[in-house]
């Protein structure tokens, strides 16, 4: 195809012959088309070489051509032989008018549906940048809110008025960052690690941040050890406590309390999220952090999409940290298998 702005282009199932893309590159055919383009008459005609080519015109106005076509009725197989060499012969086969004309109406409705998927792609990339924007802001306002200090400074709040607008925050809260989640997972698989944009954070304080949002009255996740270990890292590594911590808590066992604890040896923390959990035998967990992919006990007691521990895996290769998966401990509860499930992290 030819463009509006003279780009030759190859197409998927119309290939351009390799004498043409030659002689387009030296500009021998140029004039011609000048003058068909000024002509502006739709339609099929004779190139230079004795191939056919198509004049239409886009949706936008501009004149574009389809080139390098056999068709039988606007062909000279002679010129074309002596002009792109008979040692480099046309990969395209000789066709009646009528299934040119088939082939041409086929094309033009797929240059129409890939024009309108750019534009659909467009406006995606501005509303998922808005809706970012906004969820940030909020995600913002509402950890403000779930600080301590915040009774103190809002005045006189009851024992259960506070309770009850804590809980009302933090259900605000998961869903704000179910809309990160969503909205970030194919830019954190697009993204690297840039060290000279990173900053020092206290890993135990983001574990700690996740636990205390995610326990309630029903649900306990609790911190045991301590630590003072700092990395340089990014803005997404808030991602790898939020998921195992979202993970944990969403599988266990008629919401049985989630433990993390916290090891330091020498320079090597070592951090274990740990939850009676669905079971995955040896199998599974090879499969585990593949993209998409669910345990089958898992799949027997919530919805998901299987990205969690795949985003886990993928940010913890990014900088560093071993992770170790297990499941232990099988017993059958209703049908399905529980087990043991940790998870292990290991910051060098």
């Amino acid at each position: 195809m030819i463009d509006e702005n003279d780009q030759l282009t190859d197409g998927s199932f119309v290939k351009a012959h390799m004498g043409c893309i030659n002689r387009f590159r030296e500009g021998k055919c140029k004039s011609f088309y000048d003058s068909k383009r000024n002509e502006g008459t739709e339609g099929f005609f004779k190139c230079p070489c004795g191939m056919t080519a198509f004049l239409f015109h886009q949706e936008n106005g501009s004149i574009a051509f389809f080139t390098c076509l056999r068709n039988e009725k606007y062909y000279d197989k002679k010129r074309e032989r002596s002009l792109l060499s008979s040692l480099i012969p046309s990969c395209n086969p000789v066709l009646s008018n009528d299934e040119c004309l088939a082939f041409v109406d086929n094309a033009r409705k797929a240059l129409s549906i890939e024009k309108k998927e750019k534009e659909l792609t467009d406006y995606y990339k501005t509303f998922v940048h808005e809706i970012r924007s906004l969820n940030g802001t909020n995600k913002s306002l509402i950890d403000l809110l779930l600080q301590e200090n915040f009774r103190e400074e809002a005045g006189e709040i009851s024992d259960d008025q506070y309770k009850e607008i804590k809980e009302k925050l933090k259900t605000v809260f998961f869903s704000s960052f179910i809309i990160s989640q969503k909205l970030s997972l194919k830019h954190i698989e697009e993204s690297y690690f840039d060290r000279k944009k990173a900053t020092s954070i206290v890993v135990y304080k983001k574990f700690d941040k996740m636990a205390k949002i995610y326990s309630s009255s029903k649900q306990h996740v609790f911190i045991n050890g301590n630590s003072l270990k700092e990395i340089y890292t990014d803005t997404y590594f808030e991602n790898i406590p939020l998921l195992l911590i979202d993970n944990a808590v969403k599988y266990s066992y008629r919401h049985r309390d989630v433990n993390i604890t916290f090891n330091e040896f020498g320079s090597t923390l070592k951090v274990e999220i740990e939850s009676f959990s669905p079971f995955c035998d040896c199998k599974e967990i090879s499969e585990i952090t593949k993209k998409g992919y669910r345990g089958k006990n898992a799949s027997c007691i919530a919805e998901g999409s299987g990205i969690g521990l795949y985003l886990v895996q993928l940010l913890c290769e990014r900088y560093g940290i071993e992770m170790k998966i297990e499941s232990v401990s099988p017993s059958s509860i209703d049908g399905i298998q529980y087990g043991y499930f940790k998870v292990t992290l290991l910051f060098k």
